[in-house]
C-alpha cells in the first residue's frame, strides 16, 4: 500500500512563500519473480517495507529529499527443493536498513558557497549492517530475469539515468567548482559463501565499517616553476575491521567454542582516495590511490579444502544443476588476447586517470595437523605496488 501527499498553501511562513512540501510512504511491497507456468515456477521474492521519502520545495528555488527504508530482502525459492534462502536483508540486532538527506540550497547561496571553496550541495547517507548469502547460480539466473523482455528494457533505462545522475553530480558541475558534501557511513556488511545453497558450512566475510567523506582543498599544481593553484575535490573511503573466516563442518578442524568459525583474515583496513579537480582544475587528471594495512592469512589443510569447494561448486557454478552454459569455445580466449594487446600500448598524452594501490606486506601462513597444528610453510611478500594510467589518446600503461 501506498499513499503520497502534497502540502497546500496554508497560513504558515514557508508555504505562504510559495513552498511545496511531498511526502510519499510505502508500508510493504512485495513483488513475485516467476518463469513460464505460473507462481509454482517462482524463481525469488523482492520485498520491502517502511519506505518514507519526504521532497521539500523551498521558495528560493532550493530543494531538499530526505527519507528511510525500513528493510530490502531477496529471497531465493527456486534453488533449493521444498524451501527458499534470504539473500539479502538486515544483520541480527538492526533496526532500520538506511536513512538520506539530500540539500540543495537556492542558486544563490550555492553560488555564496563556491565563492567561498566550499561544496555547494550535500548528501547524508546511514546504512544499517546488511547480511548476503551469495550463491553464483541463483544470482546469475536472477540477473538474467531482471534483463530480459519489458522489465529488462526498464532496469537498462533506470541503469543509464542512474549513470546520468552521477555524470551530472561528479563532472558537469565540476567547470563551475560545484561539488557535493558527502557524509556516507555504512555498517558492517557480512558475506557469506556457502559450499552448497542450504548450507551453514563455506566462507563468512565481514567488510568492516565503511565510511565515505569528502573535502575541498586548494594545492599547488606539480610542474616546473610550482604551477598554478590548483582546488580539488578529495573524496576518502575508508574500510576499517574487515575479517575472513571459514565456517567448517563439525569434526574438520572447527572449534566448538567458536561453533566452527574459523579465522582466517583478521582487521585489515583499507584507505581509497580519489582527487579530482573543479572549476578551473576540471580538466586535471583524476588521481585514485589506495593503501592497506598489513595482510596476514592462515590458512589450514581444512580450510583450503573448504575454500577450494567453496570456488568450484559456488562461484563456479559446480555445485547447481540450473548453471549457465560455458561460454562458446574460443571467446575466452579473444578476449584474454584483447586486453593483453591493450595492456600494452604506450601513452604518448597526458593522462586522464591515474591509479596507484600499496600493501606493506601480505603474508600466508600454511598449517597442517589437525590435532595440534603446525605451520607448514610461510609465503611474505613486502611492498606490493600496482600502477595503471589511461590517457587521452586511450593508451593505457
Amino acid at each position: 500500500a501506498g499513499t503520497a501527499a502534497a502540502a497546500a498553501p496554508a497560513a504558515d511562513g514557508e508555504q505562504r512563500a510559495g513552498g511545496l512540501r511531498v511526502l510519499a510512504q510505502l508500508q510493504a511491497l512485495s513483488v513475485s519473480l516467476n518463469v513460464q507456468g505460473g507462481a509454482a515456477q517462482q524463481l525469488g521474492v523482492f520485498a520491502m517495507r517502511e519506505l518514507v521519502t519526504e521532497v521539500s520545495f523551498l521558495p528560493e528555488g532550493g530543494m531538499s529529499v530526505s527519507g528511510q527504508l525500513g528493510n530490502l530482502t531477496v529471497q531465493d525459492t527456486s534453488t533449493v527443493a521444498g524451501g527458499e534462502y534470504e539473500m539479502l536483508g538486515l544483520r541480527e540486532g538492526a533496526q532500520s536498513l538506511l536513512t538520506f538527506e539530500y540539500d540543495s540550497p537556492a542558486e544563490e547561496a550555492r553560488a555564496a558557497a563556491r565563492a567561498a571553496l566550499r561544496c555547494d550541495t550535500s548528501l547524508r547517507l546511514r546504512m544499517s549492517s546488511v547480511r548476503v548469502s551469495y550463491w553464483h547460480p541463483a544470482v546469475m539466473r536472477i540477473v538474467g530475469y531482471l534483463q530480459e523482455g519489458v522489465l529488462g528494457a526498464l532496469m537498462s533505462a533506470t541503469a543509464s539515468t542512474v549513470v546520468q545522475v552521477a555524470r551530472s553530480v561528479l563532472a558537469d558541475g565540476a567547470e563551475d567548482a560545484s561539488a557535493i558534501a558527502l557524509d556516507i557511513e555504512v555498517g558492517s556488511p557480512l558475506v557469506l559463501l556457502p559450499f552448497e545453497p542450504d548450507s551453514s558450512d563455506g566462507l563468512r566475510g565481514d567488510l568492516g565499517s565503511i565510511a565515505v567523506h569528502n573535502s575541498l582543498e586548494r594545492r599547488t599544481a606539480a610542474g616546473p616553476g610550482g604551477g598554478g593553484a590548483e582546488l580539488l575535490d578529495c573524496i576518502v573511503v575508508a574500510i576499517e575491521r574487515m575479517q575472513l573466516s571459514a565456517l567448517l563442518p563439525e569434526g574438520e578442524g572447527a572449534l566448538e567454542a567458536t561453533g566452527g568459525l574459523s579465522q582466517m583474515i583478521e582487521d585489515v583496513s583499507l584507505r581509497l582516495s580519489v582527487e579530482r579537480g573543479v572549476g578551473a582544475s576540471a580538466g586535471r587528471a583524476t588521481l585514485i590511490s589506495g593503501s592497506g594495512s598489513e595482510l596476514v592469512c592462515t590458512c589450514s589443510k581444512a580450510q583450503y579444502d573448504l575454500l577450494m569447494g567453496v570456488v568450484s561448486r559456488n562461484l563456479a557454478g559446480g555445485g547447481d544443476a540450473a548453471s549457465a552454459p560455458p561460454p562458446a569455445a574460443g571467446g575466452e580466449t579473444e578476449l584474454v588476447e584483447r586486453e593483453c594487446e591493450a595492456a600494452s600500448t604506450e601513452c604518448d598524452s597526458l593522462p586522464t586517470l591515474s591509479f596507484r594501490f600499496e600493501l606493506p606486506l601480505a603474508m600466508l601462513s600454511m598449517l597442517g595437523g589437525a590435532d595440534q597444528p603446525q605451520q607448514l610453510a610461510l609465503v611474505t611478500m613486502h611492498r606490493l605496488r600496482l600502477t595503471y594510467e589511461r590517457c587521452g589518446d586511450g593508451a593505457t600503461s
